[in-house]
């Protein structure tokens, strides 16, 4: 009897937001390619299925570091990046939990060179 209770409460407990996105990636960096972006700033799209829960959040990862404050997205702008070879991903947070994340792409960053 009381296991079976635990295993109902277990089951019963499990949160709803648990559920992964059938979609998460980005889009508008070349994978493996280049982009140019000569001031080092630039904006990313979610594509994210089903829409985004009311309590999740998107957060960057460039180069593996969080980048910018949480956000409902589904576009997330990047600003004064430096040149070279990056790797982006996104995560869906519940709070400070990370739910998901996508793959990662890495791209290079291509800006104007000042003399």
């Amino acid at each position: 009897m009381r296991v079976a209770a635990f295993c109902l409460l277990w089951i019963t407990a499990l949160p709803a937001s648990a559920e992964p996105y059938a979609q998460l990636q980005l889009q508008g960096v070349p994978a493996h390619g280049a982009l140019r972006a000569n001031n080092g700033s630039f904006t990313v799209q979610v594509a994210l299925v089903p829409d985004l829960q009311p309590q999740h959040r998107l957060r960057l990862l460039l180069d593996d570091q969080a980048y910018g404050a949480p956000s409902r997205g589904p576009e997330l702008p990047l600003v004064n990046i430096d040149r070279g070879q990056h790797r982006l991903a996104v995560q869906v947070l519940d709070g400070e939990r990370v739910l998901q994340q996508s793959a990662p792409i890495t791209f290079t960053l291509l800006r104007a060179h000042r003399r």
